[in-house]
């Protein structure tokens, strides 16, 4: 197994001194603004201004070259023109600098030029051993030290709230939003790196040094390729082996998003579903909204791990248990059941209104000062059921918001199971709010954003509790027949049942093979929804791979553990194309499989 350096990253974001080439005295254009950042930072080391024309620059002695410098400087800031860079990377090389970020643009995402000097660029640093973030980067930043290498707009905020979560970004633009949203939401951050074209550093290689930071909890992507498969996989395996999630957003699902991202960074964007196998293979958490990116992670890692995904929902609001409900259905969280003693207890104290299905509405009757022990009690009652994995609680609290916000926190802190509330209220119930983000606790403004963030966290403690075992069981059978695959190949039990097509689920399952990720399935399940994974290497991975296409209890899961391993012995003899298409009778029972080969589409 290969193994990685993470560590070669400490350079850029533990430097103990820093080169800033064309360095400027005005803070209103970029190279000004990174110096003027670095000084408002406190950074501890060196800050070595480089331009001829000045002597002194916002009160730091300025050198005429970096060959001057009286001591180390282990990242150099190139604020210069891209035509400059490779006389630059020289000097560099001669007083030992171990890291360069390189600002520019006008290289590989531009012409074929840029593509070339872009690629001599990185042959020299590669040479001279020393590792290149960028071009087209807007920097790095790591909060903890004042190492801001960045003239990016969010390091003029007030403050920068600290915080576990780290960032890794290929645009830089994404990075500054991102930090700026996150710290609205009352969430902190750790370090941040926009790798812009990866010359050198890649996505991979940040998310590597993440996992192995001890200040970074959880990891937030926002990628528009992944250059390096074999090392993403890696750095994702360290960073569950760490118990970090990572989250990530990836453009390019659509062919116009392919060709803005392409023009963007130089990137290849690659078989989105061949992305979305290796995502869930890996545990990454895939989110389409740039708030989740901090929202989830601070959810999952500010939260008691679930042992189950079975969720209880309490709301004194009939219309959010309502909308609780319908919003569970669409991102597929399994609803607990409660247990006879929640139940009876809930009927007691609800007698004449409200209603004890999950969603529980308590109405807001029991929002009173006389009978607001119940809101939290009826809490209390879901927080021990042992049928509620995770309680969710839906407020609009009004005039009781900040004794809300108290007994939530309280709840929450002596809890061994998540609590998450989702606050619909501002200005009113500014009070409450504040109390949960004093706290730590996550708080979501929006229900289906709540609901998002607890399906990932049922479905990430999944991956870590069934991780440990998937790497045991009977390794696939290779000597499965080549070529053609028949019916025989998969035998079914044979019916002479009749049955009308609408008594009948055509389901699909698709090999892909793929040059970038890997050889991959694709489930097409009789409602519509398409699952995906990579093609699984012993018999414990198939069936993990089953649960995950239909789901534990389904009837149809050995039918499909089955065909899943067949497909894995195609994949690694003759990795062709294939497609099965299933026939399911209304209560699970296998009727027909058809099989060809050459064609991947899963269109039913």
């Amino acid at each position: 197994m290969t193994k990685y350096d993470w560590a070669s990253l400490e350079a850029l974001m533990q430097p103990r001194g820093i080169a800033v080439v064309g360095a400027s005295p005005d803070a209103g254009k970029y190279p000004g603004k990174v110096i003027k950042n670095l000084g408002k930072s406190g950074f501890p080391g060196k800050i070595y201004p480089i331009n001829p024309k000045y002597d002194e620059i916002f009160g730091y002695r300025t050198y005429k070259s970096v060959r001057d410098l009286p001591g180390p400087a282990d990242v150099a800031l190139l604020l210069i023109g891209a035509k400059n860079i490779l006389g630059m990377l020289d000097d560099l090389i001669a007083i030992g600098t171990r890291t360069a970020i390189i600002y520019a643009s006008g290289m590989a995402e531009a012409s074929e030029a840029g593509v070339e000097l872009q690629e001599q660029i990185a042959a020299k640093a590669r040479a001279g051993g020393i590792r290149l973030l960028g071009p087209n980067t807007l920097g790095a930043i790591n909060r903890d030290n004042g190492t801001w290498l960045s003239g990016a707009a969010v390091l003029g905020r007030e403050t920068l709230i600290e915080g576990p979560l780290s960032m890794v970004t290929q645009s830089g633009g994404i990075m500054g939003s991102f930090l700026d949203r996150a710290m609205a939401h009352g969430i902190g951050f750790s370090k941040a790196i926009a790798t812009g074209n990866e010359a050198d550093i890649n996505v991979a290689d940040c998310v590597g040094y993440f996992a192995q930071d001890e200040a970074t909890k959880a990891i937030a992507v926002f990628a528009e390729s992944i250059r390096d498969i074999p090392k993403f996989t890696a750095a994702c395996r360290l960073a569950a082996d760490n118990g970090k999630p990572i989250v990530l957003m990836k453009t390019g699902r659509s062919e116009r998003g392919k060709r803005v991202t392409q023009g963007h960074t130089a990137a290849l964007i690659g078989n989105d579903d061949a992305y979305e196998a290796l995502f869930a293979d890996l545990g990454v958490i895939r989110v389409e909204s740039l708030d989740d990116l901090f929202l989830i992670p601070n959810g999952i890692i500010n939260l008691p791990r679930p042992k189950g995904k079975r969720v209880g929902v309490i709301s004194a609001s009939g219309g959010l248990a309502g909308l609780s409900a319908d919003i569970c259905d669409r991102v597929g969280i399994t609803m607990a059941t409660f247990s006879d003693a929640t139940d009876a207890e809930v009927k007691e104290l609800q007698t004449g209104y409200g209603s004890c299905f999950n969603p529980l509405d308590i109405t807001g009757q029991v929002v009173t000062s006389e009978t607001w022990w119940q809101v939290r009690h009826m809490h209390e009652l879901l927080l021990k059921d042992p049928n509620v994995d995770v309680v969710v609680s839906g407020q609009a609290a009004g005039q009781y918001a900040e004794q809300t916000g108290i007994d939530l926190v309280e709840m929450a802190k002596a809890a061994d199971k998540p609590l998450i509330p989702f606050w619909t209220g501002r200005d009113v119930n500014a009070g409450g709010l504040r109390r949960l983000r004093d706290a730590n606790l996550p708080v979501f403004e929006q229900a289906d954003a709540a609901f998002r963030a607890v399906k990932a966290s049922v479905d990430y403690a999944a991956f870590l509790r069934e991780r440990d075992t998937a790497e045991s069981g009977k390794a696939v059978d290779t000597n499965f027949a080549r070529g053609a695959v028949t019916m025989d190949a998969f035998p079914l039990t044979k019916t002479d049942v009749v049955v009308s097509l609408a008594e009948v689920e055509i389901v699909t399952l698709s090999l892909t093979p793929d040059d970038q990720v890997g050889p991959f399935l694709t489930f097409a399940d009789a409602d519509g929804s398409r699952r995906h994974g990579l093609i699984p290497w012993n018999s414990r991975q198939a069936d993990m791979l089953a649960k995950r296409f239909v789901g534990e209890n389904d009837s149809r899961r050995d039918v499909v553990r089955e065909l899943i391993a067949k497909l894995a012995e195609i994949a690694i003899t003759a990795n062709l194309p294939t497609k099965a298409v299933l026939a399911f009778g209304r209560n699970g029972e296998p009727l027909r499989a058809d099989f060809a080969q050459g064609n991947a589409s899963d269109d039913a």
